[in-house]
């Protein structure tokens, strides 16, 4: 399981926002022939030109060598100023650009804290958008169909030997040059899968999107730096 913030552990949402930035907006990787920088530059001019992006996503998350698979679904905001909101069943989480609040609708908990401080266990849309895909290359590109729509799949390998992540599997449609759909499978067989669909580029979103106001029940952990 992915956490954002180590010390607090939360449950599948955790792995939000730091997947779905990565998945939405490919930048620096390094892909095996021109077609593969291509479409990753076809991707980045799409969101560069973008002022706000909402969609609805579904994520299910399987335990290697059992049983178990996780379901979650939720809804992504964000915009042009890095600023950004996630919400499912159980966790909402929330940037104005400057605070994050990540708030466990189960345990009735927030944690407030800087979303620039620069720690190593928190990985801020920042580091993924610059950091994060600077580890992974593109092995193979393949025509294939999802949801009725005609799409490149991106096959993914890590460069460092010592990375947990066995293989990314990007679904990018061709007509839009958004994306549809994610696969990452680590070495402890764990596979995540995120879909994404309800896709609305551009619009004005309601006001206090980006803001979060904690619950008066809510506990409220603050590590922001006084």
């Amino acid at each position: 399981m992915i956490t954002l913030y180590k010390k607090y552990p939360f449950r599948i949402g955790s792995i939000l926002p730091v997947i779905l930035f990565f998945c939405v907006i490919f930048l620096h990787f390094e892909a095996s022939a021109g077609k593969g920088e291509d479409i990753i530059q076809r991707v980045q001019k799409k969101f560069e030109e973008l002022k706000s992006l909402s969609a609805h996503f579904e994520v299910s998350y399987e335990v290697g060598g059992s049983d178990q698979v996780h379901h979650e679904a939720g809804s992504l905001f964000m915009d042009d100023e890095g600023r950004f909101r996630t919400e499912t069943s159980q966790q909402i989480v929330v940037s104005d650009g400057v605070t994050l609040w990540m708030y466990d609708l189960i345990e009735k908990q927030v944690i407030v804290r800087n979303l620039t401080d620069g720690s190593e266990d928190i990985i801020t849309p920042q580091r993924l958008l610059y950091d994060y895909p600077d580890n992974y290359s593109i092995d193979k590109i393949e025509n294939t169909n999802y949801a009725g729509l005609e799409c490149k799949l991106l096959s993914m390998l890590p460069k460092q030997e010592t990375d947990p992540t066995r293989k990314l599997l990007v679904w990018i449609d061709k007509a839009e040059h958004l994306t549809r759909k994610f696969l990452i499978e680590d070495l402890a067989d764990n596979i995540t899968t995120f879909e994404f669909e309800a896709f609305e580029l551009g619009g004005t979103l309601p006001s206090g999107t980006f803001q979060f106001t904690p619950p008066d029940s809510a506990e409220i952990i603050d590590i922001r730096d006084k």
